[in-house]
């Protein structure tokens, strides 16, 4: 018997946005991402096609173990 995929699940942080200046095309987002790393309070986006790395803060508060 066939078992269905695993799913992770998905909660909504914030949008990422960016100031239009500090992107290399004036753009106020990333296009795509392909891959997203939180470390402590930081959102790490790897950005396709952009040749860079998006950080955006995490504004939840920091989850203690």
């Amino acid at each position: 018997m066939a078992h269905p995929p695993a799913t992770l699940p998905v909660h909504f942080i914030r949008h990422l946005t960016l100031d239009p200046a500090q992107h290399p095309r004036g753009q106020a987002h990333l296009s795509a991402a392909s891959g997203l790393v939180r470390v402590r309070q930081r959102l790490f986006v790897v950005a396709d096609d952009e040749l860079h790395l998006g950080v955006f803060k995490d504004p939840r508060p920091r989850q203690r173990r």
